[in-house]
């Protein structure tokens, strides 16, 4: 259903331009002229990552929606890849999930305010936000830690 991308679809057209015509490969052209308006590394993650999310197939278009929407919000360094890369990727999980798209978005919100509370030094070390049976956990490799939540 969905073509390949070892087909020629796929292709940078210059070091600062990329051809968005995958986006109508895979059924996405509604996305296509907000996607030209985005910075160089916003098109490249999206050109990068498309290959893993098709998997999602029907909830593809859900993905791209929260996905736009989470990376108009503020980030500490818009130049800095993990932060975007990060959010996409939890898009990505949460949208696996048996999720509506009011539900994936109120999550995925709150994993964008916990990844901007981690420091620069944080992301290298290889820290994220994961939401994982019901819970927020900060996770690398190495380590799992739930991030729990108190009324005061």
């Amino acid at each position: 259903m969905f073509p390949d991308i070892s087909e020629g679809n796929v292709y940078a057209a210059s070091t600062f331009k990329i051809s968005l015509a995958f986006l109508d490969n895979y059924g996405l052209s509604e996305f296509k002229a907000e996607a030209e308006k985005m910075p160089y590394l916003q098109q490249e993650i999206l050109l990068n990552e498309i290959k893993n999310w098709i998997t999602l197939k029907e909830k593809l278009p859900m993905l791209m929606k929260l996905i736009f929407t989470v990376w108009k919000y503020k980030v500490p360094d818009k130049d800095y890849s993990p932060y975007f890369s990060l959010l996409a990727q939890a898009a990505f999980k949460l949208c696996e999930l048996k999720l509506t798209e009011k539900e994936c978005l109120h999550k995925l919100l709150w994993i964008h305010k916990m990844t901007m509370s981690l420091k620069r030094r944080d992301l290298e070390s290889g820290w994220s936000v994961k939401f994982e049976d019901g819970r927020y956990y900060y996770t690398n490799t190495h380590e799992k830690r739930i991030i729990r939540f108190f009324k005061i």
